[in-house]
């Protein structure tokens, strides 16, 4: 079959017309004018015009030749045999493995990613006309592939660029942006490309899924190694900071987590652990082919000179094997006594449509599993709407320009609570916003623009305080050079108060570093955009050193007076003023944070003001220091942990009494009972009201919790609470959680989210709205707290929540792939192992289920289609817990798509989508039955009908509203920021809903 590898020149050959044009133009008719001297010529000229006129003709043809030869060499004409498949052109995805590992030498003894590059360049050159060609690598970012050509200069250009990189590659993650690419082709022939030495640290058990996918779908999948062995490669995965006893109780001994990523076994690996400079222990290890294991360490402090000193705090180590052919896993920093894991939300922008900097996120979990002792959720500043204490340890603002103001309440709070706070500044964070309104009551730092360094020059940066917690993980002595990579610019800051130390600092004494209690700034940048820190070897242990100080400094040490989310800066427990006496003094979530547990089995009061309520009066909580609650403990003795339960218990009794004595109680609670009972389920704009609003005044802070827990004991109905914003809906939940437990509370939040954006909302978002609306059809339902703001956006009907929950006890007749299938119709995320709430994993006869509202995740052991046990169990040693009778298992997300594949089908056609090819790739994704972002804003397209979440109220509700003038504020201005975002969502997305579909107007 003849064809042209580069058809768009074909559009030339009407050139080849222009010799003939000249050639017409060129003839002239001459007259003719007799003479009788040349009347002897006039045999001859016949023949001679004959001549010439050939000679012309011969010209013309030439000249036309060579114009349509010059178009074909441009065009390049092929030949395909007869016996060759002919085939239509195809939509090829070349995905090119860039990781670490593709530096090593292959048989030849030439880079890997060598090989690569000339197969992918291979590639190129085979395809034919009309083919749509993308090219991806393994470390690039997870964005929609846009370099979609059919230009073979411009792909051959984008191959050769290619080359290794110091990243871990995620072949999965490469194969999800081919899969898609593949997915808005117009072709029908799809293609990927897979080329990559394939070590088991890339092609992991979800790419090989993912390939499965792809060819299941159509696609014809090519795997090309450019090896035929894998590197003989080892590495650390973890490291276990918890120091135990040796054999037979003799000496110390510490775990790491080792794996040999090679086909052959790994005789007597070396693995020493060393404190600063000194070899303080290690040992020697055998690993077979493809095995990870914990392996002992025996560990002696004696080796260290000042290291029996330092075991009593935290021991930063660095354990290291021998080096291999990939150097970069085999070595690898913890802190000794430190916490297992930390959680740390991370919070970045996006801009000018490129994904926000990885290095962070990196430098803390590289293995992107929590196996490096931090366990990373990274989210943008609407995240910050759905923070808690209970989540998260720490919070790392990164580069961010500012916060909105119930996204700083929320940080706030979260830091009073004792959360810890990192915070990088960066070329876009907006420095006035920084030092007048964040930094104030939160770290003693002034802000004065940025410092560039000198055209050509760089700051150097060095320790001033080398023995500070953040630079545990660096042997840094006073003065000396923190790194030398280049430093272009920082902020400008200055530290006004003792409060705030300078830990990092250029040679110039300007604060690069600086620590605070529960919050560490770093006045550069993390990403590259003010030199090349991020590429160097101090970046990791200073990253995680600035994480570990603000998590230390945010932790509870009841035993030196100090106690977490404590009182302002600067004030004792003798000097703080003691509050007022009386229901309205009590601060809001007061009751709930006036006192707290001593880990060591101490009751201690709260640094926080509060209330205590004994005999019918109102007294101040005793101050830190001044004793504890109950019996008291003779001199070094403490108090019995059951005798101390048993006094926080008739803490709260007492204040519940003592707010049933109150003189308007008794009034309150006739009014309250007296009410007319509201219809259930309410009207989309809320339930009907049953009865007239009862004003209540004079109840400020938590005395409104109190009261209202006061009522819920006593009369026999349902309540709901509307609180004006955020951070008085915690307080809320908090109060009403102490005084009537926390199984009696529920917390309805608000989507932390964008309006119309895709974004998703975080985890414990959809956990606590998920469980709030399953459990307020439940017969004894809690008492619901909800913001203002849930109101507005609408939610699915309770009954859609309700029939997709699973109730499981043993007994129960399901088959296993039955139930594995509802849970990921349910919007699970099957995956291999589950770690994390809203995933769901299947092993033969058992399957695990992590849902909202479980504190552990659940092991279903089935024995055929029966459940035969089920058990909890811990996440991190995958061990039991507890054998347990019953679950009910919740679905992981609000919107649901029906199970039934008919039904999805109906529904879609009954949708408003348009025809599009962005509407095709949606009914394609529905018919699947995949939850792709943004799905939720699409649901009245999906047949899912939507109302207000006062819906799930159950009849005869009495709602107290707080501050109602503040609530319908509130409502109004998420109306007008709803209105400022919608025209651009809809010309990005033109197949959005109504807003009347999705929005409940105030």
């Amino acid at each position: 079959m003849f064809s042209f590898l580069n058809p768009g020149f074909l559009w030339a050959p009407p050139l080849a017309g222009i010799p003939i044009l000249i050639h017409f133009l060129s003839k002239r008719r001459l007259p003719e004018i007799r003479f009788p001297t040349v009347m002897f010529l006039r045999a001859l000229e016949p023949r001679e015009i004959r001549r010439l006129r050939l000679r012309e003709i011969l010209l013309l043809i030439l000249r036309t030749l060579a114009i349509l030869l010059l178009v074909c060499a441009f065009a390049r004409p092929s030949v395909q045999p007869k016996d060759a498949a002919a085939r239509a052109a195809a939509a090829v995805a070349v995905v090119i493995d860039d990781s670490e590992s593709m530096g090593a030498m292959d048989e030849q003894g030439r880079p890997r990613i060598e090989g690569a590059r000339e197969r992918g360049l291979a590639i190129v050159d085979a395809a034919r006309g009309g083919d749509e060609i993308a090219i991806t690598t393994t470390t690039g970012p997870d964005a929609p592939l846009a370099n979609r050509s059919g230009d073979r200069v411009r792909l051959t250009r984008t191959v050769r660029q290619i080359s290794a990189t110091w990243l871990p590659g995620n072949v999965e993650q490469a194969l999800e942006r081919a899969r898609r690419f593949l997915g808005r082709s117009s072709l029908r022939a799809h293609e990927v490309y897979v080329i990559s030495d394939f070590q088991a640290t890339n092609f992991t058990k979800g790419a090989r899924e993912k390939v499965a996918l792809l060819s299941r779908a159509g696609a014809r999948v090519v795997l090309l190694p450019v090896v035929s062995s894998r590197v003989p490669n080892h590495a650390i995965e973890d490291l276990d900071p918890a120091l135990r006893a040796g054999p037979q109780g003799k000496g110390l001994e510490m775990r790491a987590r080792l794996v040999n990523h090679a086909d052959a076994p790994s005789e007597r690996l070396s693995v020493r652990a060393r404190l600063g400079d000194a070899l303080i222990g290690g040992g020697d290890v055998t690993l077979q082919a493809d095995e990870s294991r914990w392996a002992s360490l025996p560990i002696d402090w004696r080796a260290g000179a000042g290291a029996a000193a330092e075991i009593k705090g935290k021991a930063p180590v660095v354990v290291e094997s021998d080096v291999d052919a990939l150097a970069g896993d085999d070595r690898r920093f913890a802190v000794l006594g430190a916490p297992r894991r930390l959680r740390v939300l991370r919070i970045v922008e996006s801009r000018a449509g490129e994904p926000a900097s990885r290095f962070t996120a990196l430098a803390l979990d590289p293995a992107q599993d929590g196996s490096g002792g931090y366990v990373v959720e990274t989210g943008t500043p609407a995240s910050l709407l759905g923070l808690g204490r209970s989540r998260y340890d720490v919070v790392l603002l990164e580069d961010i320009a500012s916060l909105s103001s119930d996204a700083e309440g929320r940080l706030r709070s979260f830091l009073r609570e004792g959360g810890g706070l990192v915070i990088g500044l960066g070329p876009h964070a907006d420095l006035d916003y920084y030092g007048h309104k964040l930094f104030p009551g939160v770290v003693d730092l002034a802000l004065e623009g940025t410092e560039r360094a000198s055209e050509g020059q760089a700051f150097e940066i060095r320790a001033r305080a080398p023995a500070h917690p953040i630079l545990e993980g660096l042997s840094l002595a006073v003065g000396s050079p923190l790194t030398q990579s280049r430093l272009t610019a920082v902020s400008k800051g200055r530290i006004t108060s003792s409060r705030a130390e300078a830990i990092v600092t250029t040679t110039g004494g300007l604060p690069v570093v600086v620590a605070a209690q529960q919050v560490s700034i770093f006045l550069g940048s993390f990403s590259d955009d003010w030199g090349d820190l991020p590429y160097s070897g101090a970046f990791v242990p200073l990253v995680r050193g600035l994480v570990d100080h603000a998590a230390r400094a945010a932790s509870l040490d009841l035993r030196g007076g100090r106690a977490r989310g404590g009182g302002r800066r600067g004030e004792s427990g003798s000097d703080r003023k003691r509050p007022e006496t009386g229901l309205d003094g009590i601060p809001a979530g007061g009751i709930a944070r006036s006192a707290a547990f001593d880990p060591h089995g101490a009751f201690a009061p709260h640094a926080s003001s509060g209330h205590a309520a004994g005999a019918g009066a109102l007294a101040p909580l005793p101050r830190p220091g001044g004793g504890c609650f109950g019996r008291r403990a003779g001199p070094g003795q403490r108090p019995h942990r059951s005798a101390l339960i048993r006094t926080a218990d008739s803490l709260a009794e007492q204040l519940l009494r003592g707010a049933e004595r109150h003189p308007g109680f008794e009034a309150l609670k006739a009014r309250v009972e007296d009410a007319g009972a509201a219809p259930g389920g309410g009207s989309r704009s809320g339930p009907a009201a049953g009865g007239a609003p009862v004003p209540i005044r004079g109840v400020a802070g938590s005395a409104g919790a109190l009261f209202l827990a006061a009522l819920a004991r006593s009369v026999k109905r349902p309540f709901a609470v509307i609180a004006p914003d955020l951070d008085r809906a915690e307080a809320w939940r908090d109060d009403l959680e102490f005084l009537l437990g926390p199984d009696r509370v529920v917390y309805l939040p608000p989507h932390d989210v964008v309006p119309w954006s895709s974004q998703v909302a975080t985890g414990p978002v959809r956990d606590y709205r998920v469980t709030a609306m399953l459990r307020l059809g439940d017969p004894d339902p809690p008492i619901v707290v909800i913001p203002a703001v849930s109101l507005y956006r609408l939610a699915p009907a309770p009954g859609t929540i309700r029939s997709r929950a699973v109730s499981l006890q043993r007994g129960t007749e399901i088959a296993p792939e039955i139930l594995a299938h509802r849970m990921v119709m349910a919007g699970y995320r099957s995956v291999g192992e589950v770690g994390e709430v809203g995933e769901v994993s299947r092993r033969g006869g058992l399957l695990d289920v992590f849902g909202p509202g479980m504190h552990y995740p659940v092991r279903i052991e089935f024995d055929g289609d029966q459940v035969a046990s089920l058990r909890t169990f811990d996440v991190s040693t995958q061990r039991s817990v507890a054998a347990i009778d019953r679950t009910r298992i919740a679905p992981a997300r609000e919107i649901l798509f029906p199970e039934d594949l008919d039904a999805r089908l109906r529904a879609l056609d009954r949708g408003g989508l348009s025809g599009d090819l962005e509407g095709a790739r949606v009914r394609e994704l529905v018919r699947e039955g995949v939850y792709f972002e943004g799905v939720d804003w699409l649901a009245p397209h999906l047949g899912i009908g939507l109302g207000s979440v006062l819906q799930y109220l159950p009849a005869g509700t009495a709602i107290w509203v707080d501050e109602p003038e503040a609530v319908g504020r509130e409502l109004e201005s998420a109306e007008r920021e709803s209105e400022r975002i919608e025209p651009d969502a809809r010309e990005r997305s033109p197949h959005l809903p109504g807003r009347e579909e999705l929005f409940d107007p105030p």
